[in-house]
Formats: C-alpha cells, structure tokens, sequence
C-alpha cells in the first residue's frame, strides 16, 4: 500500500506538470499496487484518475473505458462518492461527444448519489455539469437554476473562491446569451 501511495503522489505531480504520458504509467502502476492489496476503493480511484489524464489528452474511449472500469469497482463496495465521480465523468465525455441525452441521464444519475452521500463538492459538481448541459441545448432557463443552486452549494459548503468564481462567470454567459448584458456585466465583474 505503501509503494502504491508513492506512485499516486508521483502521478498526481507529473499529471500537476502536464506531464500525462508519465502520469498514466505511475496511476497504472499505484492501481495494480492497490489492486494486489485488495483496496478496492484506492484502485478505482487511480483507475478513475487515471481516466481524468486520458481525458485531458482527448483520448475519450481510453478514458470512458477507465471510468466504467472504475464504475465497476466503485459499485463493489458501494462507495457512493465513487460511483458519483465516475457517473459524472463518463456524462463529460458524452458531452463533449454531443451525446447530449446520455450526458443528462450521467449527470442525474452522479448528482442523485451525490445527494445520498450529502457529498457538497459533488453536489455542486453535478449542478454545474446540468448547467452547462442546458447551457447549450440553449434552455437557459434551466441552465440559470442549475448555475443558480451551485451557487447556493458553493457558498454552503465554503467552496474555494476560484469554484465560486466559475460558478458566477456561468451565470453571467448565461445572462449575455440572454440579451441581458448589464446583468451579465454584474455577475462577470463579482466573478
């Protein structure tokens, strides 16, 4: 277990250093340390990690094939939390693939487990992806109460200022693609 933490924390780095190539092998190998040792949880969450790198290099199948794989094992021990990254994760690449009906299930689905774990990074997690969801199936009236109860989150569970930032620059694209740019101008400046 031992070994495994080290690898995570040398992964965690190079991913830190755009380094994904490097990244990838030291999850992959944290992941077959932790799998050796039965934590289950600790090897889904490299696996899932390991996914977020593979993303972030746009390889979408490479990724959404860790996230399932991740799903998996998270569902063995039925660690919520888990269970809610890896939804909300693979509702991103169908996104992101305009596989926009898939993505809102994902999405629903993560936030619905986040929900039961009373999970508040998860919760605004989620909120944020149906935002930007109805962001640009352009329903924006939806897309306003998602950005809006994010908000509400973030301010509730004492989210970072940047995550609150996000969250209000949200609100004001919403407001612009609106017509409404003076109340887009309130929400970019408090961003």
């Amino acid at each position: 277990t031992c070994i495994a933490q080290i690898y995570e924390k040398i992964a965690l780095l190079y991913e830190a250093r755009y380094q994904y190539e490097e990244a990838i092998t030291y999850y992959t190998l944290a992941a077959e340390f932790y799998k050796n040792t039965d934590s289950i949880n600790d090897y889904a969450r490299c696996i899932n990690y390991r996914g977020i790198v593979k993303e972030n290099r746009l390889h979408y199948l490479d990724a959404a094939n860790d996230y399932y794989l991740s799903l998996f094992e998270f569902t063995k021990t039925g660690n919520l939390i888990g269970m809610g990254n890896a939804y909300l994760n693979i509702g991103l690449i169908n996104h992101f693939q305009k596989k926009h009906n898939e993505a809102r299930y994902l999405f629903l689905k993560a936030l619905d487990l986040y929900l039961k774990a009373n999970h508040g990074m998860g919760i605004s997690a989620a909120y944020n992806s149906l935002g930007m969801h109805y962001n640009k199936q352009k329903e924006y009236s939806k897309s306003l109460q998602f950005y809006f109860a994010t908000l509400k989150n973030d301010y509730a569970i004492n989210a970072s200022e940047l995550e609150i930032s996000y969250t209000l620059n949200n609100i004001g694209d919403v407001l612009e693609s609106l017509g409404k740019p003076e109340d887009a101008l309130k929400y970019y400046r408090l961003s």
